[in-house]
């Protein structure tokens, strides 16, 4: 390898990445790989693979370059026109080469690096010059651990879809990665800001670690702001491990994620000033590594990749060091996941719905316990669940499971345990796990109605794993929030989503939630627009009803379109006086209309209590206590009153009922507030569309969609006026709605409308609850549906088969 300069001019590549190929144990495929790089369960090079004793036909090198062809696009036993490149630990072997060319019918040159010479620059160099002269270059990279391929193609020249184009490389001296990555920057006219992702491989930890303090020079937060790009060191060295750190790249451009740095994986020059343990002391980052607070972090967990603007592309970048050298390579997002498939969930996750039917209990019984044998018996789950599936579709009775591999013997074995009982006594069955059976199945003629929950409950990791499931709608979200980077709702988003992860940071953020009414408000819209387009998709919604509850009817008009939901339109309306009375000046309001002294402390003017208790006794209380109000009537045994704290919690005691403080104080549902001018302002911004009926507490009855000045009137009427949430549900039970599916953050509308509808036949379940993962609450959501009778296509949610290529090729031969 010969000395480089201080610092390289930077060389434009051009060159994408098409198709990706892994054999490396324990990963075989290219998703097996993407889910660890996702769950951070192990580093990508740090499992070693013992020699493969197989003939050389399916050595690892072979298997890998095979799945990167076929990724591609390239037909298996066709002579490919591409050249190949094998960069080897050992020294190279032109021969073994030749060989693998013969095996793979590779048409085109073939080069080995090896030793000193197999560094990543002078491997992507030797690509580029290829490249120009026509056809493909497979990149192949293997030691005792395992393979790894890449198969590029020119971007300019080849219109297949990408996982994302290498755009530029830069390279230099020991401690100049710095300039380097700026060299590589500046001749796309980017600077640091740009790009979120910075992968970093070294010889070893020292290595890792010299480069990283480099780097940080660049990407401090004086020049970035504090964490604002994501660290993601490889754990091993070696040329595999060197071009992993590219794959991962590649894989987190395309699917749209920044990812979790392993524990086993640190960097010691980044290091969070404000973490509480070592552990979170060595894996976050707002240390730098000469004291100043940095701009690059180590996530605890991943979440989801935002754009940074509408016209913006993401990026990333790979700055590798390996002694004396450095070099910096920057890579762009191409084609994104969720442009390829909507629904992505059995590649992302074990947990899978098994549909099982029968024309009657007995029958149904014996039907799963079919099912049972065959699975012992060694049957394919898959095949069993899609034939089970085409046959439930007239079925009088439907459990659905809701199982994984590993438990669906257990959960056919509960149902066969108390299945017969539980249908006997009229009652639907259900497991811990999710799966369920409706004993009288509410069928298609029941109205759905989606329940919008208030918009103050926002948790931090709401939307992330959902959002992994249905890639398709990461793209409206992002939209969503970039248009709100101008104020606080773009970053919260984020934060939200998951930026914020470990211990230290979710309670900092929580506090945070707290006191930030108006991001809270925006966020709480964009989520519930998210939900409702989710499930109009999934189900495939044309008619559906739709209920509020508190500022959730503000939420349900922009998420079912009645409400234009533009920035300079939410914008408007979040500047309304009404907005600010209620939520920032909520207790200087209160000291100007009760006279109150200025040295009263905040807590004791203005607070907000749950009360278990029901409307009436306290209603029957209030008279006695002059600063109470009943703002909200929950359930017939819950309510919330507001207004002097102490009064508040001496209504409570005088009534012998337990109750517990709220979260969230403000002065909506009062007569504090005034609404002057909302009501017109808010109907310049509704537009009644015909495919949703919206139920207002206001009367509870249907909003007028002829008249949108009546809507507005209506809804900001809510806003001081106690919400009656029992009362509303059982208008919309009357109008023939039975199933209720509460979109938005925590679940708590789905437990209410169980405690007003009782025994009535009814489903609530909610699209995410707190405190249960996304895939298990929504394949709860879904297996109710389907036992109930609803139509649902499970075809997405089945048990899926193993496959033989990536899906990225699998949908691009579809193109």
């Amino acid at each position: 390898m010969t000395t480089p300069p201080a610092v390289g001019a930077a060389e434009t590549l051009g060159m994408a990445i098409v198709g990706i190929g892994c054999h490396a144990e324990p990963f075989t495929t290219v998703d097996e790989l993407e889910r660890a790089l996702f769950e951070g369960r192990a580093d990508l090079a740090t499992r070693v693979r013992p020699p493969d004793a197989a003939d050389q036909d399916g050595s690892p090198v072979a298997r890998a370059a095979r799945q990167a062809l076929r990724d591609g696009g390239a037909e298996t036993g066709e002579p490919i026109a591409a050249a190949l490149l094998v960069l080897a630990e050992e020294k190279a072997d032109p021969e073994a080469g030749r060989r693998l060319a013969q095996r793979l019918a590779t048409s085109g040159p073939v080069d080995t690096l090896a030793g000193d010479d197999g560094d990543l620059a002078e491997a992507l160099r030797r690509a580029h010059r290829v490249l120009r002269l026509g056809g493909d270059v497979l990149v192949c990279a293997e030691d005792s651990g395992g393979a790894v391929a890449v198969l590029l193609t020119d971007a300019a020249r080849d219109r297949r879809r990408a996982y994302a184009v290498l755009d530029a490389m830069a390279v230099g001296q020991r401690g100049a990665a710095d300039r380097v990555a700026l060299e590589a920057l500046g001749s796309r006219a980017l600077d640091p800001r740009d790009v979120e992702y910075l992968g970093l491989y070294g010889a070893d930890a020292a290595e890792r670690d010299a480069t990283a303090a480099e780097l940080g020079r660049v990407w401090s937060a004086e020049a970035v702001g504090v964490r604002h790009s994501v660290l993601a060191p490889t754990g091993e060295s070696g040329p595999r491990a060197m071009l992993t750190a590219v794959v991962r790249a590649a894989l987190c451009l395309h699917h749209c994620y920044l990812p979790a740095v392993p524990e086993a994986v640190t960097c010691e020059s980044v290091i969070d000033e404000s973490a509480t343990d070592e552990a979170a002391t060595a894996r976050s980052s707002r240390q730098g590594p000469s004291g100043e607070r940095s701009g690059l972090y180590l996530p605890s967990g991943s979440h989801p990749w935002l754009r940074p603007s509408a016209a913006a592309p993401r990026r990333a970048s790979v700055a590798a060091g390996t002694g004396d050298h450095r070099a910096y390579l920057l890579l762009s997002g191409a084609a994104e996941r969720g442009a390829l498939v909507h629904t992505d969930w059995s590649r992302v996750t074990d947990l899978a719905l098994l549909p099982v039917c029968g024309r009657d209990p007995d029958d149904l019984v014996r039907a799963v316990a079919r099912t049972r044998d065959a699975l012992d018996g060694g049957a394919d789950l898959a095949a069993l669940a899609a034939r089970s599936a085409e046959e439930s579709a007239g079925a009088a009775l439907r459990a659905v499971f809701c199982v994984t591999p590993e438990s669906v013997g257990r959960e056919l074995g509960l149902a066969l345990g108390s299945l017969p009982r539980t249908l006997a006594e009229g009652r639907d069955w259900a497991s811990p796990g999710g799966s369920c059976c409706a004993a009288r199945p509410i069928g298609p003629g029941g109205g759905v109605a989606l329940v919008f929950p208030g918009i103050f409950g926002a948790f931090p990791g709401f939307g992330r794993d959902l959002l992994r499931c249905f890639p398709g709608e990461l793209a409206a979200v992002g939209e969503s929030a970039f248009r709100r980077d101008a104020g606080c709702g773009g970053e919260l988003v984020r934060r939200l989503l998951g930026k914020d992860a470990a211990e230290a940071e979710l309670a900092a953020l929580e506090r945070e939630l707290y006191g930030d009414a108006a991001g809270l408000t925006e966020v709480g819209i964009l989520f519930a627009v998210f939900h409702t387009r989710l499930l109009r998709s999934v189900l495939g919604l044309r008619q559906h009803g739709a209920l509020g509850y508190s500022l959730g009817e503000i939420s349900m008009l922009a998420a079912t379109g009645w409400l234009s939901c533009t920035e300079d339109d939410l914008a408007a309306l979040f500047a309304l006086p009404l907005f600010d009375q209620a939520v920032g000046r909520a207790r200087q309001v209160v000291r100007a209309a009760w006279n109150l002294p200025e040295e009263l402390p905040d807590g004791a003017v203005w607070g907000s209590r749950v009360v278990f208790a029901g409307a009436a006794e306290v209603r029957e209380r209030l008279s006695r206590f002059d600063r109470v109000f009943l703002t909200h009537v929950n359930t017939p045994g819950e309510v919330v009153v507001a207004g002097d704290p102490a009064q508040c919690e001496a209504l409570a005691e005088a009534m012998g009922r337990p109750s517990i403080p709220s979260a969230y104080s403000h002065l909506f549902h009062t007569p504090l507030i005034d609404t002057g001018r909302a009501p017109g302002e808010l109907g310049r911004h509704v537009r009644p569309t015909p495919d949703a009926e919206l139920l207002s507490a206001h009367g509870c009855r249907p909003l007028d969609a002829s008249a949108p000045g009546e809507t507005a009137a209506d809804v900001v009427g809510v806003m001081r006026r106690t919400v009656d949430f029992p009362r509303l549900v059982r208008a919309a039970y009357l109008r023939g709605y039975r199933y209720f599916l509460e979109v938005g953050p925590g679940g708590v509308c789905t437990r209410w409308v169980d405690d007003c509808l009782a025994d009535r036949p009814h489903v609530a379940e909610a699209v995410e609850r707190r405190g249960m993962p996304a895939d298990r609450s929504m394949a709860r959501l879904l297996a109710r549906l389907a036992s109930h009778g609803l139509p649902v296509d499970l075809a997405p949610f089945l048990p899926g088969r193993p496959r033989t290529a990536p899906d990225h090729a699998l949908v691009k031969e579809t193109l």
